[in-house]
């Protein structure tokens, strides 16, 4: 079963533009879902942490999980991890990885959203 990806972080200028954008995506996933996605998959870093993170200070960061549902009644499970300085050096960078699940369909084998937390699948970066 093949379902529909979304990545979503801060990237240098191309053609989509720059900044916080998709980087990659499922062809076909329709324009309403992505705008959906984009109002869903931010990361706030919690208050006390370090502005300027190592990377090991970087690992301890708690990662953001949610299963929300869309308007068109599909759903969309996503991970996002802060990820420190972007590409230009300004901090505050994050990176959303996301599976979009159309109406009525499931994860494989009907597993449950919450089983996908700590998947080895998930993508820190694009």
């Amino acid at each position: 079963m093949s379902l529909g990806q979304l990545h979503y972080t801060s990237a240098p200028p191309g053609p989509d533009g720059s900044g916080f954008r998709f980087t990659a995506l499922t062809p076909g996933l329709p324009q309403s879902v992505l705008r959906e996605a984009e109002q869903l998959i931010g990361y706030e870093p919690p208050r006390n942490a370090p502005s300027r993170p190592s990377a090991t200070e970087l690992e301890a960061f708690p990662r953001a999980f949610s299963y929300s549902e869309l308007s068109d009644g599909s759903r969309l499970l996503a991970r996002t991890v802060y990820t420190g300085a972007d590409y230009s050096g300004r901090w505050g960078n994050f990176h959303a990885h996301a599976v979009h699940l159309a109406p009525g369909r499931q994860l494989p084998d009907g597993a449950l959203p919450v089983s996908a937390w700590e998947s080895p699948g998930w993508a820190v970066a694009t």
